[in-house]
């Protein structure tokens, strides 16, 4: 007997892809600033921080790529939606 997958293999590839932008976002932007005081005049780059414990990007990014994940999400439904009503006018 086979087993008929519900889910796509690609659509799941498609959402770790969709992940790991979201989370490469995140700790892009976490990371920018954490280090937003060394980019002021005077200052040498990567000698300040404004986290000191290095968790935050753990736990950074891990919610932003879960918020970032469903936001994707909702745009490509909201893109599938759009293509299928118009598809129905023409």
């Amino acid at each position: 007997m086979k087993l008929k997958r519900k889910i796509p293999k690609e659509e799941i590839i498609a959402d770790l892809v969709f992940f790991a932008v979201a989370v490469s976002i995140s700790l892009a932007a976490i990371f920018a600033f954490d280090i937003h005081w060394s980019l002021y005049p005077g200052s040498q780059i990567f000698s300040k921080f404004v986290f000191e414990d290095k968790g935050i990007y753990l736990y950074g990014g891990l919610v932003g790529g879960i918020a970032g994940f469903f936001i994707i999400k909702i745009l490509m439904f909201g893109f599938m939606e759009e293509e299928k009503a118009a598809s129905r006018k023409v």
